[in-house]
């Protein structure tokens, strides 16, 4: 397994050490990416979002003071498969879910600022560099070191962060991870490591 450049990895323990400032869950979302390739309906697209925010609070209550760290293909620097038109009811679904997810967990939290100022900061500590590849890579090793790892939506994307994860926490004899609308029909389904 090829890690990060060193590079990256510093750049990532430099945003969770000034940043973040604390135990990390990662959340890793593919909206876009199962609304793109799969024909899952809304509701169990939601479920799936619904039972992974279920496991972000039971593995707060191992890390008390952890903070979530939510990435997704919807942001920035995300994938853009889906067409942004008003016609797109897929997108405008993914979109809608997102948002809801960053509630839920700015709420869980009582964060003070908005996922767009987390992700500001994220662009300043990666080098001001406007290359959404560089800055998924980024994103991808925070979670790898992240005290847990939630993932939704599967992908080459979350297989290469799980296998960073698992590579970085190894010492662990359980790993705190969960796997959710993943499979190779991106079916439900759940995984705990």
């Amino acid at each position: 397994l090829l890690l990060p450049s060193v590079a990256l990895e510093q750049k990532a323990k430099q945003y969770v050490n000034t940043v973040l400032k604390s135990n990390v869950i990662a959340v890793m979302m593919r909206l876009e990416w199962i609304l793109a390739y799969s024909d899952m309906p809304r509701q169990e697209v939601q479920m799936c979002v619904l039972k992974a925010l279920r496991d972000v609070k039971m593995f707060r209550a191992k890390f008390p003071s952890s903070i979530p760290f939510i990435i997704s293909d919807l942001e920035r620097y995300g994938t853009h498969t889906l067409n942004k038109t008003l016609e797109n009811t897929r997108y405008q679904l993914a979109e809608e879910i997102a948002r809801y997810v960053q509630d839920q967990i700015s709420e869980l939290y009582h964060h003070d600022w908005s996922h767009e100022q987390w992700e500001k900061e994220l662009y300043r500590i990666g080098g001001d560099i406007e290359d959404s590849g560089y800055i998924a890579q980024l994103e991808r090793t925070i979670a790898s070191q992240a005290d847990c790892l939630v993932l939704v939506g599967g992908g080459n994307f979350q297989e290469l962060a799980l296998s960073y994860y698992i590579e970085r926490h190894k010492h662990m004899k359980d790993k705190c991870v969960s796997i959710w609308c993943a499979g190779e029909k991106t079916a439900t389904f759940k995984k705990m490591l």
